[in-house]
């Protein structure tokens, strides 16, 4: 074992978060670019995560989950060390990706068990991530835009593009401060866990300051499959606060759905030609409501 590994679990178990050293096992799983992610397992069962990030990262992770600690999809955050090089939660069981089951049910889950426990947020000034905050949330979107359409290039035809633009010009609403709330701000299948078909959890938020229904729509997006009204509105109807009408979310939802196109070429090509597929009905449905 890693001797700096095991000095974190040794003052874990001083702290009497966990059990004794002897009782664990470490195993390195996936991390991200910059961190490590270790499962401890007690005495033989997955019993805590344990990740190694950026002072950054750690900070605003923990900060999401104390804020958010009454939300039953979110894992209970057990500590975090004094200098935010890592924070220790629970083992959430399941897997991520796999054995959904169908989009209608998780996507409703989600909505009560996360989304709808949301407060506003008033001390962020601006919009967006907090390493790079914009003015307004027309210009996260914005921003959005260029990324996407950049990336997306002739897998669209021109007309789409030009489509997705004037949706962004003239009918996505800027949402206001009244509306900013703290937002997970990576609600993709990658980090929802899932067990027996059936949501036990949501890790990993990268927090921004947004809309809820920004959490929503990037969820619902974040796999090709399902990708219909009745799964989309069937979920937002579970939201306690709802403010606009079906046709500003589907705008939002096309909107959206251009987006991951480029996220999917970049992280998950396998994936494109469902997204293709399922393209046009979306572009369609905004073009009937800009026109």
């Amino acid at each position: 074992m890693d001797g700096s590994l095991r000095e974190m679990m040794e003052k874990l178990a001083d702290l009497k978060i966990v059990g004794r050293v002897e009782e664990l096992a470490a195993e390195a799983v996936k991390g991200t670019t910059e961190g490590q992610v270790y499962i401890l397992s007690r005495n033989g069962a997955p019993s805590y995560v344990l990740k190694l990030e950026e002072a950054e990262y750690t900070r605003e992770t923990a900060q999401f989950l104390n804020r958010y600690a009454e939300a039953p999809l979110l894992p209970k955050l057990l500590h975090v060390d004094q200098e935010h090089r890592y924070l220790l939660y629970e083992y959430q069981h399941g897997t991520t990706h796999v054995n959904r089951g169908g989009k209608k049910d998780w996507m409703s889950e989600l909505a009560r068990g996360l989304l709808n426990h949301y407060t506003p947020e008033r001390t962020f000034q601006g919009y967006g991530r907090p390493d790079s905050p914009c003015e307004s949330w027309r210009e996260f979107n914005g921003r959005s835009l260029v990324f996407a359409s950049e990336r997306i290039g002739d897998y669209l035809p021109a007309k789409d593009h030009e489509l997705v633009e004037r949706v962004w010009k003239e009918k996505l609403r800027d949402w206001g401060e009244e509306d900013k709330y703290w937002l997970h701000g990576d609600t993709g299948v990658h980090n929802f866990v899932f067990d027996e078909d059936k949501m036990t959890g949501v890790i990993d938020p990268s927090p921004i300051a947004g809309p809820i229904l920004y959490d929503l729509t990037y969820a619902f997006c974040s796999s090709p499959d399902d990708l219909n009204v009745e799964t989309l509105l069937g979920a937002y109807n579970e939201l306690n606060i709802r403010t606009v009408e079906p046709g500003e979310v589907i705008l939002e939802t096309a909107f959206q759905l251009y987006c991951r196109i480029a996220i999917c070429l970049m992280h998950h090509p396998q994936d494109l030609p469902a997204y293709l597929e399922a393209w046009p009905l979306w572009a369609d449905m905004a073009e009937k409501l800009t026109s």
